[in-house]
């Protein structure tokens, strides 16, 4: 029987898990109740692709709301599941053609931090009861989304400038 994932990959899955859910409980924006998790979040996504980004953004967000927001923890488990499932997949396309590689991975990241504010616009709408609630959240969510972006451009592009140096 071939094993299709193997036993380290699987820990860097736990791994990375832990890091979102760690990231979004403890690792705030100072003066802010904004997190990282989305940085956390890209990076697996870039690293280890889509499947590993699905599984530690939805399960690590869904730990941490069951921790300190339970009310929203099943929207959280499907926004930052997609988040990082559409962000490996576009990765994975952009490492085809890597031309203008920070660009495509910026327009990445920004596309899957969309698609999960969109998922909690329409999650909190229907916890809330009204739009109106919803929008409250929104410009946060953005925020975040852009924050965790900066973050995950930070860490990926110095990765891969090492990674350069490292390897002549």
């Amino acid at each position: 029987m071939k094993k299709n994932v193997s036993v380290k990959k699987l820990v860097y899955i736990a791994l990375m898990t832990a890091l979102v859910a760690v990231a979004a409980l403890f690792i705030k924006i100072p003066g802010t109740m904004l997190n990282l998790c989305d940085a956390v979040i890209f990076i697996t996504a870039y690293l280890f692709g889509g499947i590993p980004a699905m599984i530690a953004g939805g399960l690590g967000g869904l730990l941490a709301d069951v921790i300190s927001y339970p009310a929203s923890a099943g929207v959280t488990l499907f926004a930052h599941g997609l988040e990082g499932l559409i962000c490996g997949i576009l990765f994975s396309i952009i490492n085809k053609n890597a031309k203008f590689e920070f660009v495509k991975s910026l327009i990445a990241m920004l596309v899957s931090g969309a698609v999960m504010i969109s998922i909690y616009f329409i999650g909190k709408t229907f916890i809330y009861g009204t739009y109106e609630s919803a929008l409250v959240s929104l410009p946060r969510n953005i925020i975040q989304a852009a924050a965790g972006t900066a973050a995950a451009c930070a860490v990926i592009f110095t990765y891969k400038i090492g990674y350069k140096i490292n390897k002549k």
